[in-house]
């Protein structure tokens, strides 16, 4: 009789056997592509909006002659060379170009390519999570919120925002690339990532941190860097925190060239705040208020608005509360690393991502956005998901309990996503709703004063600037606007006032300095007007709005001082207008008529 043949004991080494597509149910698979659809759904009116040519569509699509003349060589060379909005993003630029030569300038087309980006992500996000952790159910939860969360709103239904969702893509790419690096090590393989990691940082450098989250992954869940405490992860080699550092070098060279040759971009563009609008004080206290309300903003994301000015003084009362909650939640999850490795991680996720955009480098005006946390929330997501999923297991809840539990949660978010897409349907949409959920938004109202100037209400656009003003009397951008539209309803004395304490808060300006000249010339005073066409002129000369208007000027200036028989005087703006502009076949004719009829 055949004695039976002994069963192989599955010891830890074999319980912690990488996880791989076999190890994910069918159903989790379906249920992933369900949710991809369920995303489309959500976000499929988009289509139907127009650009944001009042907030960095303009920018980036419309009135950029690069983009909009299509994908050619000239215009790859500038992307790869030249910045953009105050960024350094080649592969989002081309992007751009890229829609315009294939559906030419059109919203349609290029909301939709955002959402199709985004649903992407949505399974690359989750084929990553099951890859590194074996986990489906967990895995399909993160995706979920990733997919249906409000937050996200900004970064999918904004055009200019494709930086968000390409670069994110890529980031999502990088992290499947390194966990299959880890699997089967080799020059290739690294190159993978390498490849993906600099295409994402070539589309938003916000990336400059994912090197910090492949060294989290060597931790938790692929346990290649063993830390006491924590359980061994899915990798079956280990190595020791300086190779896992080396490792990452290549990697962090690429971090480094794309920080500098950002910071080169800002400072070009002048997109970096200086200390003395925005001092450090300021700039620290709200990165901490910010990242408590961005956790916060993920179980109660309601109110959401385009813009989130800063506020008036340093909020050091609240920052210190935010202090001590970010170093009690820092110092539980720690404390707790051998039993919830998967809660630090995804802390750490969440506030290592998040450090590019807090702040403490300021560039442009808003305190906190909504946009910023389409990658750092992915942690708390997964923090939560596993979370939930061990205290089911350690208290026994059904499965299908939890299941129901998450669905209604995503439904939830879903209906809340609906809503708020409907929001990005124009710019006085946006920042009328901007106006209603924030207070003091001086920021909003003149944002929603320059939609509804570009949809020709100008009463309804002074109302909107009047109201920035009256929040904060030397907000420079609200005067001038304001002044704009008092020139354009003929209130030309008005108009002056508003562009002289425009001045005064940022003194040069060239816009401000030409429309000046111009409401001073419309009421006759062109002797008081000329100043200032000259300091435009001669702050922007190759400015064509500026040279034109300034020849016209010139000319007309000239016919006044013709009739007022100073006729050398005339001749003399006669030939600078024609200088300034040789185009201008009014000041031509106007000199040649004047040296005819002057004797000699």
């Amino acid at each position: 009789m055949a004695r039976p043949k002994p069963k192989p004991h599955a010891g830890p080494r074999a319980a912690a056997a990488p996880a791989s597509r076999a190890a994910i149910p069918g159903s989790a698979w379906g249920l992933a592509v369900l949710l991809a659809a369920a995303t489309a759904a959500v976000y499929a009116r988009v289509g139907g909006f127009g650009f944001m040519n009042n907030y960095d569509d303009s920018l980036y699509v419309t009135e950029n002659p690069q983009v909009i003349s299509g994908l050619t060589w000239p215009h790859v060379a500038w992307a790869f060379t030249q910045p953009c909005a105050g960024n350094w993003h080649p592969f989002t630029m081309l992007s751009h170009m890229l829609d315009c030569s294939v559906f030419g300038v059109t919203a349609g087309p290029a909301h939709l390519e955002n959402v199709l980006l985004h649903v992407v992500n949505v399974l690359l996000l989750f084929r990553v999570l099951t890859l590194a952790t074996g986990r489906g159910g967990p895995s399909l939860f993160v995706a979920g919120l990733f997919a249906l969360h409000p937050m996200h709103v900004e970064s999918v239904a904004w055009i200019a925002e494709r930086k968000d969702v390409l670069s994110t893509m890529f980031a999502l790419l990088t992290l499947w690339a390194y966990v299959r690096y880890t699997r089967a090590p080799g020059p290739v393989a690294y190159a993978l990532v390498a490849l993906a990691l600099a295409a994402g940082l070539m589309s938003k450098p916000m990336l400059v941190t994912l090197p910090f989250v492949l060294m989290l992954l060597d931790v938790w869940p692929l346990g290649r860097v063993r830390v006491p405490g924590v359980p061994p992860g899915t990798s079956r080699r280990t190595i020791s925190w300086a190779q896992s550092i080396r490792e990452k070098l290549p990697l962090l060279a690429l971090v480094v060239v794309s920080i500098l040759l950002t910071l080169r971009a800002q400072r070009l563009s002048g997109a970096l705040e200086g200390t003395t609008l925005l001092p450090l004080s300021m700039r620290a206290s709200n990165a901490l208020v910010a990242t408590v309300t961005y956790v916060l903003k993920l179980f109660a994301p309601l109110p959401l608005a385009a813009i989130y000015p800063y506020p008036a003084r340093a909020p050091i009362a609240a920052a210190s509360l935010a202090f001590v909650a970010l170093a009690a939640v820092t110092s539980v999850l720690f404390w707790i690393r051998g039993r919830a490795p998967y809660a630090l991680f995804g802390w750490l996720w969440f506030l290592g991502t998040l450090v590019p955009v807090i702040g403490l480098v300021q560039v442009g005006s808003q305190s906190m956005a909504d946009r910023y946390t389409y990658i750092p929330h992915i942690g708390l997501g997964l923090a939560i998901a596993w979370g939930i999923a061990d205290l089911g297991r350690r208290f026994g809840w059904p499965a299908r309990a939890l299941t129901i539990a998450a669905a209604v949660v995503l439904v939830a978010f879903a209906a809340m996503t609906w809503t708020q897409v409907g929001v990005w349907r124009d710019g006085t949409t946006l920042f009328g709703h901007a106006t209603r959920v924030t207070r003091d938004n001086f920021i909003a109202w003149s944002n929603y004063g320059v939609a509804a100037m570009r949809e020709g209400h100008l009463d309804q656009a002074g109302v909107a600037f009047e109201s920035a003003i009256r929040v904060n009397p030397r907000y420079e951008t609200g005067l001038y606007n304001l002044g704009v539209v008092r020139r354009d309803q003929s209130r030309f004395e008005e108009a002056a006032d508003l562009f002289r304490r425009a001045l005064a808060v940022v003194p040069g300006n060239p816009r401000t300095q030409l429309n000046l000249g111009i409401v001073l010339a419309a009421r006759g005073l062109y002797e008081e007007s000329m100043p200032h066409y000259e300091a435009a002129y001669n702050s922007a000369p190759g400015e064509p709005a500026v040279r034109y208007s300034f020849s016209n000027a010139l000319s007309n200036f000239g016919v006044k001082r013709a009739e007022a028989g100073r006729q050398a005087e005339a001749i003399a703006l006669f030939r600078r207008a024609a200088e300034v502009n040789p185009d201008n076949a009014d000041a031509k004719r106007n000199l040649e008529m004047a040296t005819v009829s002057t004797p000699r």
